[in-house]
C-alpha cells in the first residue's frame, strides 16, 4: 500500500447501526510534516465494487503524484483536502455517489495537477538537454585531446620506446599497445556522443507522452537527468568491454559493434545509440551474461 493512504480497521459499528458500505471516514493526516490521506474501513463493510476501486485506486494514485509534483505545502494541503471530500462523498456511507465523485476527481486532476505535470515535464526535458550538452562537450573535448596526444607525444614516446637502449624493457608498459588503448577510450568517447543523442530524443518522447499514472511509475523518472547519465555511462563501459572479450555480441545491419574496439571507434556512436534506445535491455543482458559466466565459473 503507497505511504499516502494508511489503511486501518475499526471494530464495527453497533449492531442497531448500519455499517457504512464501503468506509467509515476519510481524514488528512500529517505523519512528520507529511500530507496523507486515511481510509477507515470497518470490518464487516462490504468488498468495494468495480467502480468504487477505480475510485479508490485514483484517489491514492493522484495523492501520490501530488507529494512528487506540487512544491507549494499549502497547496497540496488544499488538494489534500478536496481529495478527502471527493473520497468521502464517493465512498463513505451506505449510499456514496461513486460515478460523480469519478468526475470530480478527473476535474481535480486536469484542472489542478496536470500543469504541475506540464512543468515538471518541460523541467525534466531542459535538464536532460543541459546535462548531456555539457557531457558531449566533454567526449568532444576528450576525442580532441586523444588527437593531440596520439599525434604527438605517443608517436614520440613509441619511437624512445623502440630506440636501441630504450627503456622498453625495463618499462612495466612494454607490453601494453597504446594504440589499442586510445582506439578503446575514442570508442568510449564516441559512445558517450552518441548515447547523448540517444538521450535527448528518448527523454523528449517519454515527457511528451507521461501522463499523471506514467509519471509516477516509469523508471525513467525516477532518476534525474545526472543519475540517469551516470548509469548509462556505466552501462557503455561494460557494453564496451563485455563486446571486447566476445561475451556479448551486439551488430546492426550486418556490422558487428565489436569493431569499436578494433580499431574502428567511430563505431562508439552507434553502440552509444544502441544503449539509449534500449536502455533496459541492454541493461538486463549484460546481467544476465554476467550471471552465466559466474555460474559457468562455479
Amino acid at each position: 500500500m503507497p505511504e499516502d493512504i494508511d489503511w486501518s480497521e475499526q471494530d464495527a459499528v453497533a449492531e442497531n447501526d448500519p455499517p457504512p458500505l464501503y468506509f467509515s471516514s476519510v481524514d488528512v493526516v500529517t505523519d512528520h510534516g507529511v500530507q496523507k490521506l486515511k481510509f477507515t474501513r470497518p470490518r464487516h463493510a462490504e468488498p468495494l465494487s468495480e467502480s468504487a476501486a477505480t475510485l479508490y485506486s485514483q484517489i491514492e494514485g493522484t495523492a501520490q503524484t501530488i507529494r512528487e509534483l506540487v512544491r507549494s505545502k499549502a497547496l497540496v494541503a488544499s488538494l489534500f483536502q478536496h481529495l478527502a471530500g471527493i473520497g468521502y462523498q464517493g465512498l463513505v456511507g451506505p449510499n456514496p455517489d461513486t460515478a460523480s465523485q469519478l468526475t470530480e476527481l478527473q476535474r481535480l486532476r486536469v484542472e489542478q495537477v496536470e500543469p504541475h505535470l506540464r512543468k515538471a515535464r518541460r523541467v525534466y526535458a531542459a535538464m536532460t538537454v543541459l546535462t548531456l550538452i555539457v557531457t558531449a562537450t566533454l567526449a568532444v573535448a576528450g576525442l580532441y585531446a586523444l588527437w593531440i596526444y596520439e599525434a604527438t607525444i605517443l608517436s614520440a614516446a613509441q619511437a624512445r620506446f623502440a630506440a636501441p637502449g630504450g627503456v622498453a624493457s625495463q618499462s612495466v608498459l612494454s607490453g601494453v599497445d597504446f594504440r589499442a588503448v586510445l582506439s578503446g577510450t575514442a570508442a568510449f568517447l564516441f559512445g558517450v556522443i552518441g548515447f547523448a543523442v540517444a538521450e535527448v530524443v528518448t527523454a523528449f518522447y517519454a515527457a511528451q507522452r507521461a501522463s499523471l499514472e506514467s509519471y509516477r511509475t516509469n523508471d525513467r523518472f525516477r532518476f534525474w537527468p545526472v543519475e540517469r547519465l551516470a548509469f548509462g555511462l556505466a552501462l557503455l563501459f561494460l557494453t564496451l568491454v563485455f563486446v571486447a572479450v566476445d561475451w556479448i555480441i551486439l551488430g546492426v545491419a550486418g556490422t558487428e559493434l565489436k569493431d569499436a574496439v578494433d580499431g574502428k571507434p567511430l563505431l562508439g556512436v552507434i553502440v552509444g545509440i544502441v544503449i539509449g534506445l534500449a536502455f533496459d535491455r541492454i541493461a538486463g543482458l549484460l546481467v544476465t551474461k554476467a550471471k552465466d559466466s559466474v555460474a559457468n565459473t562455479g
